[in-house]
């Protein structure tokens, strides 16, 4: 992976600027040393705190893969919320290295535990009940926005992107990680999990989003990877028939304007409604006309 390094003047020190990026799952990175051993010590500090460890599922890859773009921000501080974080160690991991961390969930199901895990760790987050649908926090609040296998579970992916864009500052990151399904290459994915994405789809969310750098939805999928990944991927159970993905999506310039923006969308919202079964590609370019109208 690579990292552009600049130098701030203002706070006389380098900062890391991360580019757009997105990936396939690779067999070549979960197996490396530096994956392993991030995973060793993530699991490690999972069972210290009374918290989950990975050993054959896909974090195995996409907790280093996170971690590789974020280690450059440690101790400053950064904002970072996270979408459906149950029993994961990981954002309280994010914590203990100098991020300003927010855990959510969509119910008030894991918030003895995580009020048990703070008091027994020392480890301070905030703990909210948030649905990544309707994010109750202010417009550009946060630096980072990370969602680790949430998006294939949530039904309107393309409303969630956009709140993860309203609620990121300019220049800040959204980083996800999905599970794909590419029916080309024999892939079935289990109903129970809900509704996978394919990668045109993913694509399609983030050329559609006017508050992300477009780069990111031209540049290619590794899809020479597929096939060892999902072998590997099936390997761990006999209903992991997909691949993993992630992306980092950098907030552009753009500002969000909060009362027009909302009325458009509801607006264009029941005309995509009214053509569900007829010219949605046209309610579509409506719906991505006019939001970028509401931009300056």
């Amino acid at each position: 992976m690579s990292q552009i390094i600049a130098n701030d003047k203002s706070k006389k020190k380098q900062v890391y600027v991360i580019p757009s990026h997105k990936q396939i799952a690779c067999v070549e990175q979960l197996k490396s040393q530096p994956w392993r051993e991030f995973m060793s010590e993530l699991n490690s500090f999972g069972s210290d705190i009374g918290l989950e460890q990975y050993t054959a599922t896909s974090r195995v890859w996409e907790y280093p893969w996170i971690w590789f773009h974020l280690r450059g921000y440690i101790d400053r501080q950064f904002k970072l919320l996270d979408i459906g974080t149950q029993r994961s160690p990981f954002p309280w991991f994010l914590a203990q290295n100098g991020f300003d961390v927010t855990i959510s969930d969509a119910t008030d199901y894991w918030m003895q535990q995580w009020e048990s895990v703070s008091q027994s760790s020392g480890i301070k987050v905030d703990r909210k009940r948030l649905d990544a649908q309707y994010i109750k926090l202010s417009p550009a609040s946060l630096d980072v926005y990370l969602s680790v296998s949430v998006l294939e579970h949530i039904p309107n992916k393309e409303r969630t992107l956009m709140e993860a864009a309203r609620v990121v500052k300019p220049g800040g990151l959204v980083i996800l990680t999905f599970d794909v399904c590419q029916e080309g290459f024999g892939m079935k994915y289990p109903r129970k999990f809900d509704k996978a994405v394919t990668l045109e789809q993913i694509d399609q969310l983030i050329e559609g989003n006017p508050f992300f750098d477009q780069d990111c939805g031209q540049i290619p999928w590794n899809e020479g990877d597929i096939q060892e990944y999902l072998h590997w991927h099936l390997s761990t159970s006999h209903y992991h028939n997909y691949v993993t993905a992630a992306c980092v999506l950098k907030r552009n310039n753009f500002q969000w304007k909060e009362r027009r923006f909302r009325g458009v969308e509801v607006a264009v919202g029941i005309i995509c409604s009214k053509l569900r079964y007829g010219t949605i590609d046209t309610a579509r370019n409506i719906w991505r006309y006019l939001k970028r109208k509401c931009i300056r």
